[in-house]
C-alpha cells in the first residue's frame, strides 16, 4: 500500500479526507513551536508521556491516549520527563450527499471546540497499530483493510465527540471544504511569520487575487491576513516573553516586527496588557 498519500472514505453522510503522512513519521514531537492547522489533528501516544499546551492549559497525554485538536487552535508539545512518541494524522470533514444523517450530530460540535481529550480505550489501541502495520502491506486488500480500520476508528471519535465535546474548550470557527490552498496558506505563516509576509506574496504562491486570498484566510480563520498574522506573532511573543530573558526589542524583531512602537501597539491591543506588563505576570 505504500505510496497513497491521502484516504476517503465515509461514515453515513460525514465525508472524511485524510492524510497518510502522519502514519509513516510516529515521531517526539517535544519542543515544537506554537503553531495552528487548517485542518483536525488528532495525536495518539504511541509510548510515553506528553505535554501539549493549548494556550495557557496544560495537557498531559499517557501512552494509548489521544487528543483530538481542532482548526485554528494554537497548541504546542512540551518537554516531557520521559520521552515520548506520537502519530499524527491530519484530516478534514464535510457534509456528503448520501448515507444516514449522521454529520448532524455532530456538526455544532465541530465548529465549536478547541481540543478534546481521549482517554486509552483498548480498542482503539488495537485499531490504531493495526492501521501502522498495514501501511507498508502489499496485500491485495490492504487499502480496503486500512478504510475499514479507519472508519472503526472515526466512528469512536465521532461517538466521543457527540457525548463530550459540549464539555470542551469552546470556539467558533467556519466550517470548509479544504484544499491544496489551505495547505500553503498553513504553512506560508507558521513557517514564515517571522519575515515581512505580504498579502500579494501569498496571493502569487496561490495563483489568486489578493481579494480571493483574503476571503479564502477569512473563511478558515475567521480574521483577515493581517489580523492572523498579528495574532502568530503576539502568540509566539508571549511564549519568548515567559520561557526566556531575551529583552523585548530582540523579541519583537524576532517575531517579525521591525520597530518596538509597531510591536507594542499590536502587544497591547491583543492582550491588553503592555509586553513588560504581561512578563512580569507570566514568567516561569
Amino acid at each position: 500500500m505504500k505510496g497513497i498519500n491521502v484516504v476517503n472514505f465515509n461514515i453515513g453522510n460525514i465525508a472524511i479526507k485524510l492524510s497518510m503522512q502522519g502514519f509513516s513519521s510516529i515521531m517526539d514531537k517535544a519542543g515544537s513551536s506554537t503553531h495552528s492547522h487548517a485542518e483536525f489533528e488528532y495525536h495518539f501516544v504511541m509510548n510515553g508521556n506528553a505535554v501539549i499546551k493549548f494556550d495557557e492549559n496544560l495537557e498531559t497525554l499517557s501512552q494509548n491516549s489521544a487528543v483530538l485538536v481542532f482548526p485554528g487552535s494554537f497548541h504546542k508539545f512540551l518537554k516531557s520527563e520521559t520521552e515520548s512518541n506520537v502519530l499524527s494524522i491530519s484530516f478534514s470533514i464535510k457534509k456528503g450527499k448520501y448515507g444516514v444523517d449522521y454529520y448532524k450530530a455532530i456538526e455544532r460540535k465541530l465548529t465549536a471546540n478547541n481540543y478534546l481529550i481521549f482517554d486509552e480505550n483498548p480498542t482503539v489501541t488495537e485499531l490504531i497499530r493495526g492501521i501502522v502495520s498495514t501501511i507498508y502491506s502489499k496485500n491485495l486488500f490492504a487499502t480496503e483493510e486500512m478504510r475499514a480500520r479507519l472508519t472503526l476508528l472515526f466512528t469512536s471519535i465521532f461517538s466521543k465527540l457527540t457525548e463530550e465535546g459540549s464539555n470542551a474548550n469552546n470556539k467558533q470557527l467556519s466550517t470548509q471544504e479544504y484544499d491544496t490552498r489551505v495547505y500553503i496558506i498553513e504553512e506560508y505563516f507558521n513557517e514564515h511569520y517571522m519575515e515581512n509576509l505580504s498579502l500579494i506574496d501569498l496571493s502569487s504562491r496561490l495563483y489568486l487575487g489578493e481579494q480571493q486570498t483574503d476571503r479564502m484566510i477569512k473563511k478558515i480563520y475567521g480574521v483577515s491576513f493581517k489580523q492572523r498574522l498579528t495574532k502568530i506573532r503576539i502568540k509566539s511573543a508571549m511564549e519568548l516573553l515567559s520561557e526566556t530573558d531575551k529583552t523585548i526589542v530582540e523579541i519583537s524583531e524576532k517575531v517579525g516586527y521591525e520597530s518596538y512602537n509597531g510591536f507594542f501597539t499590536a502587544f497591547k491591543k491583543l492582550t491588553g496588557l503592555t509586553p513588560e506588563k504581561w512578563r512580569i505576570l507570566n514568567k516561569k
